[in-house]
C-alpha cells in the first residue's frame, strides 16, 4: 500500500484475540523464538487499556476470560516471523512425528 506521494505506508503488526466462549480459554501466541508481543488492550480490565503494556513471548499461553478481547502489538521480531506458527508447537509436532513408527500416521 502506498500514500499519495507513492511512498510505502508502514504500520504496526497487531494480533487480535477474541474469546466468544462462556468459559476462559488459553491461546498460544504465534511466532518464532525471536518474537515478542505487547499486550495493549484487554477487556477484562475496566477501561480495557493497560497503563503499562505487558510483554509476552511467542509460544506463551495467554489465558483470556470468557467473552473477552485482547489486542497485542508486535514489539520485537519481524512480521514474517510473527506470522508463523508457534515455534514451540512446531517443535512438539516434529518430536511427535519422530516417535511414530514407519508406515503409521501421526495423531493430530
Amino acid at each position: 500500500v502506498r500514500d499519495f506521494h507513492g511512498e510505502p505506508i508502514h504500520d504496526d503488526t497487531f494480533l487480535l484475540l477474541l474469546n466468544a466462549h462462556h468459559e476462559p480459554l488459553k491461546f498460544v501466541l504465534p511466532g518464532q523464538e525471536d518474537v515478542r508481543w505487547e499486550l495493549i488492550v484487554d477487556t477484562r480490565l475496566e477501561d480495557g487499556f493497560l497503563e503499562t503494556p505487558k510483554i509476552l513471548a511467542a509460544a506463551d499461553e495467554h489465558e483470556m476470560e470468557a467473552r473477552s478481547f485482547c489486542m497485542l502489538r508486535l514489539s520485537v521480531g519481524e512480521q514474517a516471523h510473527a506470522r508463523s506458527d508457534s515455534w514451540k508447537r512446531r517443535e512438539e509436532k516434529l518430536a511427535a512425528q519422530k516417535k511414530v513408527p514407519r508406515g503409521k500416521k501421526p495423531a493430530k
